[in-house]
């Protein structure tokens, strides 16, 4: 347990001095290695699917992303609409 604590208040001060963009490409990249397996295809859903629908990740979305990573159904279902902004379709 005090590793987690340690480690989320890490996180937190990380996040802190993070810009969006670092930001973006962290939480960015939790989906991603959940999608897939290789570093390859991995790289591609960050730079091409994800960062574009997480522009900057609010602390809420910061904080699900860490607490779900490493449970992939999880991260999912609690923080995809959290962390993704999604363009209205026409």
């Amino acid at each position: 347990m005090r590793l987690v604590v340690v480690s989320f208040v890490g996180l937190l001060l990380a996040a802190c001095g993070n810009s969006p963009e670092q930001d973006s490409r962290m939480v960015s990249t939790a989906f991603c290695d959940c999608l897939h397996n290789t570093p390859a295809l991995s790289e591609a859903c960050i730079d091409h699917d994800f960062m574009p629908i997480v522009p900057a990740p609010s602390d809420e979305c910061l904080q699900c992303v860490y607490e779900n990573s490493q449970a992939c159904l999880i991260l999912f279902d609690k923080c995809f609409d959290l962390c993704v902004q999604l363009q209205p379709q026409p």
